[in-house]
């Protein structure tokens, strides 16, 4: 995954939402961009894994299903998601600018698969590395996203 600080430069300029000014109101929403970004980017390259693998080995997808689910619920994706849908329609082009993240994670796993397809066959390690250790960043961005669903 060498090429994955350009995939979270990418996300940091798809997260920041368009009405994010650089005043002093609006540190708490430019901190949520950046605790969704920490969170988008692994929380996309898992699933793009997971996809780019059920393509390669159809046969082995429901034990990776299983680590996945397994990966998600350890690190509180399905709180992120929430707290994340939860601020999507009071934020203009965030849905749009998630699915644009999702497309660039989509690409950058089927290229980590085309390289190395034992990716798949180790994909519980691969989840276990630190880098995929979100927990802290989701607690932290599901925090700050519901302080903003409910202020807006």
């Amino acid at each position: 995954m060498a090429r994955r600080p350009v995939l979270f430069a990418v996300l940091a300029a798809l997260a920041a939402p368009a009405y994010a000014a650089a005043t002093p109101a609006n540190r708490e929403i430019e901190a949520a961009s950046r605790a969704m970004a920490d969170a988008l980017v692994p929380i996309g390259l898992a699933k793009g894994l997971v996809a780019a693998c059920a393509a390669r080995d159809p046969a082995g997808a429901a034990a990776r299903d299983g680590h996945h689910a397994a990966w998600r619920g350890r690190n509180g994706v399905a709180g992120f998601e929430a707290a994340l849908a939860a601020v999507e329609p009071k934020a203009p082009g965030l849905a749009a600018r998630r699915a644009e993240l999702d497309r660039a994670a989509v690409v950058e796993a089927a290229g980590v698969v085309e390289r190395d397809p034992a990716t798949c066959g180790r994909l519980a390690d691969v989840l276990a590395a630190p880098s995929f250790a979100i927990a802290p960043v989701t607690t932290r961005a599901r925090r700050l996203l519901l302080a903003i669903a409910a202020r807006r």
